[in-house]
């Protein structure tokens, strides 16, 4: 469940900012989310990719680093390590958008958080990523390692201020169902249902 404290997120965030949360690693594929920020400031965009999370892979953290050291990529890419949630939470109403370039996933936590707090999503097309991301309407679904496909997208939520604000409100709507209140509340009436159901056996 996600808690209701991400449904009080507000605000439009800072401009280019993106954020992607979750461990690197070569699954998260964080390097083709860098080369798609890279491609963006070529490109003149004022995108800068915030990303919270601890590595549990060194030898591919330091080939993320160096990548974005030798593209002179450090004022656009930042690693914050993992965060509390009160700092997660800041830095959530910060980001216009929330990346995901996953290769491989299940039904990741982080976008449903992200959706909660009113925020469009830009992720790859994997695993149980279509369930929780309704292309066009929520965010948006790319294929997976392709950091130009990934840069249209962003560029897409980052520059349109109405889609961007359309598909926010509807991706909270959406996650409502994640909601630790509402979790609890169905929890709640299932066991209720389960006791009645034993108390009439």
């Amino acid at each position: 469940p996600v808690p209701d404290r991400f449904f009080a997120v507000e605000g439009d965030g800072r401009p280019g900012r993106v954020l992607m949360t979750g461990t690197i690693t070569p699954l998260k594929d964080v390097l083709t989310l860098v080369r798609a920020i890279e491609r963006l400031r070529d490109q003149g965009r004022p995108a800068v990719l915030h990303v919270a999370g601890r590595s549990t892979d060194d030898d591919y953290f330091a080939r993320v680093r160096a990548y974005v050291a030798n593209h002179d990529l450090d004022d656009r890419v930042r690693f914050l390590g993992l965060l509390d949630q009160d700092r997660l939470l800041a830095e959530m109403a910060e980001a216009r958008v929330i990346a995901l370039a996953s290769r491989q996933e299940a039904s990741p936590m982080s976008l449903a958080e992200a959706m909660a707090a009113g925020r469009p999503v830009v992720a790859t097309r994997v695993g149980g990523v279509p369930d929780l991301v309704d292309d066009g309407v929520t965010g948006f679904l790319v294929p997976p390692g392709e950091p130009s496909a990934l840069a249209a997208r962003l560029d897409q939520i980052l520059t349109d201020a109405t889609l961007r604000r359309a598909m926010g409100v509807r991706a909270r709507e959406v996650a409502a169902r994640f909601r630790a209140s509402e979790t609890a509340r169905a929890y709640k009436a299932v066991y209720e249902l389960a006791a009645a159901y034993g108390r009439a056996a």
